[in-house]
């Protein structure tokens, strides 16, 4: 039994939701609300849930999460090589020891991803803000180290 096409959409401002079926889904699945793939897009993936404009923000659990280099149709796969980055958040090199002393410094509305080398002291960290009332925290399993082996072989390790 074939399941119906399926996606997540975590919250409602999100402007993206992504594709849940085993294997993902081809060009011209249409979704219960009407939404047609325009192209395969891959499980776990992003697909627009709206036509963006080049320059347009790429919304996911209502945080901007990059910023579409090209106009993207309704039903588009949304990857890497059509979104920019945005700007980080200005918490500069914020050390593991200072964090309880500047805990009114980090923002309660928005979610904050914990990161370090291979991800054991970040979930340290994680542990803690959650403790202090943070509901939206993420840890980055395996840190950067995990980051370069399976998503961007290209990057430098130390």
């Amino acid at each position: 039994m074939e399941l119906a096409p399926l996606y997540i959409r975590v919250h409602p401002n999100d402007n993206v939701a992504i594709v849940v079926n085993d294997g993902g889904l081809g060009e011209g699945a249409t979704f219960a609300d009407g939404l047609t793939l325009l192209e395969r897009v891959p499980q776990g993936h992003k697909v627009a849930l709206r036509d963006l404009a080049e320059g347009d923000e790429v919304i996911r659990y209502n945080v901007v999460i990059g910023y579409a280099t090209k106009a993207l149709p309704r039903g588009s796969w949304v990857n890497e090589h059509v979104i920019r980055m945005p700007t980080p958040p200005a918490l500069d090199d914020l050390p593991m020891a200072t964090i309880p002393a500047r805990l009114d410094e980090l923002p309660q509305d928005r979610p904050l991803v914990c990161i370090c080398h291979h991800g054991v002291r970040s979930q340290q960290v994680a542990y803690f803000l959650e403790r202090q009332g943070f509901t939206q925290v993420i840890n980055m399993q395996g840190g950067v180290a995990a980051w370069a082996d399976l998503v961007d072989p290209s990057m430098p390790r130390y």
